[in-house]
């Protein structure tokens, strides 16, 4: 009823349009409460027709009882704007107490009146039936006016308004002024608010208006020249007829209209009736009015409900006369549906599956289909007629017995009168010993008056589900025989009520009986370890969503012996609420003592790898101390055997510079070719020996391909020459700037370049160089020597690049050679990022080729090749003449060969055996340079060059020119 609930209700769009409503409510009170006041009289300022009481009861009735603030509001503010004279303080404080008496019984009196209204008619609309007109008058406009009248009498006798012994005139007044406006507004805004359609026919009700309104200044007339009651009631005829002829819109607007114009005809005229004073003629006034509208509204209710029971019984005639032609078409189409029903049944009995037979209450057989004749193995023909003990069949019961007659189906269903359902029966046809199974329903079929008429037996060919269930019987021993035998343990097991199945193997293995272990739902979870038991629950949660349930704990039996089981869960049911897990569990503790003496062996085995890895690693130690020891001896025995042969070489190269013959030369010649074969086998040995040690290093230095291929041609030209070979160089255009170990490319290059003069004897050689491919920082290139020589056989390829082997041994006789050279190649090009290997065809020739990978790197320096020229020679000596060197050198000969080589320099040369000597020299004496042999005994060179470089006495500052064999690089 509150027009609203909380403080943010205001901010509600629908607490807004209430009390929107509510305001438009207490302004329209305000204005007719004005209009009303024209009536009023004294004492108290009442008026005999309070026009708001209609409206405040109509409000209620349609919009509901929130609305009651606005009927305050209104009858607050309208009643104090009557009563309030502001003299003084005591007179607004009484007309205050005055309207707030009047408000009250305002808003007691639309709420009452609106409750008893729907209370008694159970509708908001009183005006369809006479009796709710009545309890209307009663008490929406008697009894909750009187509340009203109540308050607001008593208010003014409160406040001095009006004397208390006037009390019960104004109390009347009051009463029946707000009963009359109740009767004469509420009908009209209602009928008006239920039925908002414009009226029909219009002509018909403009005519009724026009002959109303001259009826009723006729009648007022009357009244203005013999004033009285009788002179109004003259219009009561014609308001009644309209009630036969309209709708309650224009009889209510009817009366409104006649009270309107009497009403406004006492405002202008002051008087109507022949009354002695004002009160009396305005008392009259009420009694008119309500005369006119009592009457009109029962007499409306009445031809409303005339109205509802012609429409009803023109209803109850149509649908009589519709149901008398329904029913008429009803029985013949009942007639034609038993007809067609009959055929339907038969049809659907002759098209069933199941045998029926129907029996008179005699047992007489009156009916069998089909089916019936196909299972008892008999004709339709031979069966009607006959009774139920006919010897022409013949019964036998489940246990393989004849069937008594009284186990019959349809005597058992007459002797009990009751359905029989599901009777086994074994049918054995005639001539046939084979039995068909049956199962049988019967069925008493009844009259209306409840005597027996037929009885119905139905049956179904259940021989095949016979033969399944004994199939499955025995499949399910022979299932119990196989679980019963098998070495695991076979359970089922419910997590709610523990296991339900065990097989016999639980006993064996854990020592509890098969009842205890299914009467104790938690007797083997109790007994797995403690230390599995957390797994075990936590394998059969993640079972529950889809993990596989496949692990081994241990469970202790009822002697407290543990036991080692590998449960597998097979399947998981749900069985309504029940989750029942099916699974084998095997015994496996003979299994994990094996696994714990192969452990045990395992681990032996373990230390026993460990021992010997422990050997191997010292085995590896040592090979690799061998190894250096190797290294050191291949350094040493490089150094003892460059050393004769560098001075061998250099003998001959002073012995040149004497005057000798041209076989002397000769001999010379070859003397040095010999010594450099020699030189290049210890240099190949030595790189093979460092890469194999891991000390092999390589450069990084602007490389110029074109300027390798240079020095090459200029070192195979003479060769090549002598044999009448062709030699041809072919370069693609590589990217500039590259970066890598020019000499060991010349190396490799070289050792391709003279097996293949040496395997030449006609045609040509060709020198290529390719680009393999672009890697971005770095280019792949590919380098190729061709030759016209004599092949390799395809079957000695893969041996060729191995150490110290050649294709063919015939070939070392004939050519000579150690087979190191094209080792070293594929070892070098691996180095350097590439490979190495060889196309070749034999008796047309070979491609031997390698590639490398070339750093790319910033502009080079610009490369220029030195020519000598004689008068660079002449500075030479011109520069040199004068300057002190000193030559430390262990060895006699080189020493010997040193300074023959630099005799015609003009050089003032000291000489030292070992770097010890060469320190003590360093500090008396001023030296422009020092050639100093790197493997010295006593002394080493780069150790005494160190010395001398710290050496405080030393005032030395030249160059020191280091002297090796090779096998220092």
């Amino acid at each position: 009823m509150r027009p609203f609930r909380s403080a943010r209700g205001w901010l509600d769009p629908q607490i807004a349009r209430q009390w929107r409503e509510s305001l438009i409510l207490a302004l329209l009170y305000v204005v007719t409460a004005k209009i009303g006041q024209t009536l009023a009289i004294a004492p108290g300022n009442v008026t005999p027709v309070w026009i708001p009481s209609g409206i405040i009861l109509v409000a209620v009735l349609l919009r509901g009882p929130w609305i009651w603030p606005g009927i305050f509001i209104g009858a607050f503010i309208g009643n104090v704007s009557a009563y309030l004279e502001p003299t003084s303080v005591e007179a607004v404080v009484r007309a205050l107490a005055a309207g707030t008496a009047n408000g009250t019984g305002d808003v007691l009196c639309a709420l009452t009146g609106a409750w008893l209204i729907r209370r008694t008619t159970g509708t908001g609309y009183p005006f369809s039936r006479a009796k709710h007109v009545v309890a209307f008058i009663l008490l929406g406009a008697g009894l909750a006016s009187s509340l009203s009248a109540l308050f607001g009498v008593t208010g003014l006798c409160a406040t001095g308004f009006v004397p208390w012994e006037r009390y019960w005139e104004v109390f009347a007044t009051w009463w029946t002024g707000d009963g009359v406006g109740a009767l004469i507004l509420t009908p009209l805004i209602l009928s008006w608010h239920r039925d908002r359609a414009l009226p029909r026919p219009l002509y018909e009700i403009l005519l009724y208006g026009l002959v109303l309104s001259a009826a009723t200044f006729y009648g007022l007339g009357l009244l203005a020249q013999a004033p009285g009651i009788l002179g109004l009631l003259i219009l009561l005829p014609l308001t009644m007829w309209s009630t036969f002829r309209f709708d309650a819109r224009i009889t209510f607007s009817s009366v409104f209209f006649i009270a309107g114009s009497a009403i406004l005809s006492r405002v202008t005229q002051g008087s109507l009736f022949a009354a002695s004073d004002l009160n009396h003629s305005l008392i009259e006034l009420q009694l008119f009015v309500s005369i006119l509208a009592i009457a009109v509204y029962i007499q409306q209710s009445l031809v409303d409900a005339l109205s509802r029971i012609e429409r009803r019984l023109r209803l109850a005639n149509e649908g009589l006369e519709d149901t008398v032609r329904e029913r008429t078409l009803a029985l013949q189409a009942k007639t034609d549906a038993l007809q067609a029903s009959e055929a339907r049944l038969r049809a659907l009995i002759d098209s069933l599956d199941s045998g029926v037979v129907v029996h008179a209450p005699d047992t007489r057989i009156l009916l069998a289909n089909p089916a019936a004749t196909d299972l008892l193995g008999l004709s339709e023909s031979s069966m009607l007629g006959k009774l139920a003990d006919d010897e022409r069949w013949r019964f036998i019961e489940e246990s393989g017995q004849p069937m008594e007659l009284a186990q019959y189906p349809v005597s058992q269903v007459l002797a009990t009168g009751a359905p029989l359902k599901n009777q086994l029966v074994g049918a054995i046809p005639p001539g046939l010993s084979q039995v068909t199974w049956l199962l049988v329903n019967g069925s008493p079929v009844m009259s209306p008056e409840g005597a027996l008429v037929e009885i119905m037996v139905t049956f179904v060919d259940v021989s095949e589900l016979k033969r399944s269930e004994q199939a499955l019987r025995e499949s399910e021993e022979r299932y119990r025989s196989l679980v019963e035998s098998s070495p695991d343990i076979v359970y089922s097991f419910s997590e709610k009520r523990g296991g339900l199945f065990w097989s016999a193997r639980a006993e064996e293995v854990l020592g509890y009986p098969i009842g205890q272990l299914q009467a104790d739902p938690l007797l083997w979870g109790s007994s797995i370890h403690p230390e599995d038991r957390p797994r075990v629950q936590a394998a059969i949660t993640a079972f529950a969503d889809g993990v596989a349930f496949d692990l081994e704990y241990r469970i202790q039996d009822r002697n407290g012996r543990w036991h080692w089981l590998h449960d597998r869960a097979i399947q998981r049911r749900v069985i309504g609420d029940e989750v029942i897990i099916d699974g084998l569990a095997s015994d496996i503790t003979a299994r994990k003592a094996l696994e714990a003496e192969l452990r045990a062996y395992r681990q032996h085995l373990e230390d026993l790898v460990a021992q010997k890895t422990q050997e191997l690693v010292q085995a590896k130690e040592q090979a690799e101390a061998a190894n250096v020891a190797k290294s050191t001896f291949l350094a040493n025995m490089s150094h003892e055997i460059r050393t004769p042969l560098n001075a061998v070489i250099g003998m001959t190269h002073l012995m040149r510079r004497d005057g000798i013959t041209s076989v002397q030369r000769e001999r010379l010649d070859k003397i040095e070719v010999a010594g450099h074969h020699l030189l290049e086998i210890i240099e190949a040995i030595l790189d093979l020996s460092k890469i194999e040690a891991g000390k092999l290093s390589l450069e990084e230095t602007e490389v110029h391909v074109d300027v390798i291929l240079r020095h090459l041609v200029s070192i195979l030209s003479d060769r090549v020459t002598t044999k009448g070979l062709k030699l041809r160089v072919k370069l693609q255009p590589l990217p500039p700037y590259l970066r890598g170990d020019p000499t060991r490319i010349r190396q490799a290059l070289l050792n391709y370049a003279t097996n293949a003069v040496k395997f030449t004897e006609t045609g040509s050689i060709t020198l290529r160089v390719l680009l393999e491919a672009d890697l971005g920082d770095s280019v792949l290139v590919r380098f190729e020597v061709e030759d016209t020589g004599i092949g390799i056989a395809p079957e000695h390829i893969p041996q060729l690049f191995a150490e110290f082997q050649q294709a063919d041994s015939s070939i070392t006789r004939r050519h000579g050679g150690t087979g190191l050279g094209l080792a070293l190649t594929k070892r070098l090009a691996q180095m350097m990022g590439g490979d190495a290997g060889v196309d070749s065809t034999l008796g047309v020739g070979s491609i031997f080729w390698f590639t490398l990978r070339l750093l790319r790197g910033a502009p080079p320096t610009v490369v220029t090749e030195a020519v000598a020229r004689p008068e660079d020679q002449a500075d030479l000596i011109q520069a040199c003449a004068g300057r002190r060197i000193l030559i430390v050198e262990d060895e006699p000969i080189n020493r010997e060969v040193t300074l023959e080589l630099i005799a015609d320099l003009k050089l003032i040369v000291d000489t030292a055996e070992n770097g010890a000597e060469a320190l003590a020299l360093v500090r008396k004496n001023r030296y422009d340079a020092i050639l100093m042999d790197m493997q010295m005994p006593v002394m080493g060179g780069l150790e005494s060059t160190r010395r001398i470089r710290l050496s405080a006495v030393s005032e030395f500052d030249g160059y020191t020119i280091g002297l090796a064999d090779g096998s220092q690089r």
